[in-house]
């Protein structure tokens, strides 16, 4: 991006990721369900606090963006802020549920252990007999609880939002899921006829040129003064 269009970025690592993993987490396997929410609450706070940093600098246009898990936390953190920014989340999608319930990750959860958890913790309850015993609808509540757009306020501004989504994407999957533009009816959604990985792998030329535009549109909507974003 600042090689070749001039963008300059921060780079966010993500709780229990690299420097930030604890020490009896292996590689990067979250050891609880609850480490997915921790994670995200802290990207939010902050994403939250370099935006308004960089803002009181008098920096502009800004924007947030991520691929797949960072992606979908780009789109929360988005949400959850007070300023209109730009939005570029690629190969993510409207929430978490589908990733871990019907996508390739589903095979990658220990279900049996979480079988166990469930049946221990929740077996007595009546949410839990509600869901027929089936441990998976319970993730999938849970996830769609915690990490489904709709559960949040919209971004500021959606009409800065630039989606990129895989037309063949198995590991976030789309069918059943509320589509974005239901959600955020002013973003625009951009298809790469590629799956999950050939789009990480070949298609980042997309993600970076709808980072671009999104800044642009940001930049002709909006300019900081005195420390706040206000509109031209």
């Amino acid at each position: 991006l600042a090689q070749q269009m001039g963008i300059g970025s921060v780079l966010l690592e993500n709780p229990f990721y690299g420097y930030r993993k604890p020490a009896e987490q292996r590689r990067s396997c979250l050891r609880y369900v609850t480490d997915l929410f921790v994670m995200g609450v802290c990207l939010i706070f902050e994403s939250a606090v370099l935006l308004n940093w960089l803002i009181k600098k008098g920096n502009w246009p800004l924007g947030l963006t991520g691929i797949s898990l960072g992606g979908h936390m780009a789109s929360l953190a988005a949400a959850c802020y007070s300023k209109p920014v730009a939005i570029v989340p690629c190969l993510s999608w409207t929430t978490a549920s589908a990733v871990f319930t019907q996508g390739v990750m589903a095979r990658a959860i220990p279900w049996n252990t979480l079988e166990k958890q469930c049946t221990d913790e929740f077996g007595s309850s009546e949410i839990y007999h509600l869901l027929s015993s089936q441990y998976w609808d319970l993730m999938h509540v849970v996830m769609d609880e915690f990490t489904h757009l709709g559960k949040f306020s919209n971004p500021i501004d959606p009409s800065l939002a630039i989606v990129v989504a895989a037309l063949n994407d198995a590991y976030v999957p789309r069918s059943g899921v509320a589509n974005l533009n239901s959600i955020w009816p002013e973003a625009e959604i951009r298809y790469v006829n590629t799956g999950h990985i050939g789009g990480y792998l070949f298609r980042q030329s997309e993600f970076r040129l709808a980072i671009s535009d999104a800044l642009q549109r940001a930049a002709a909507k909006y300019e900081v003064v005195s420390g706040n974003v206000v509109k031209r």
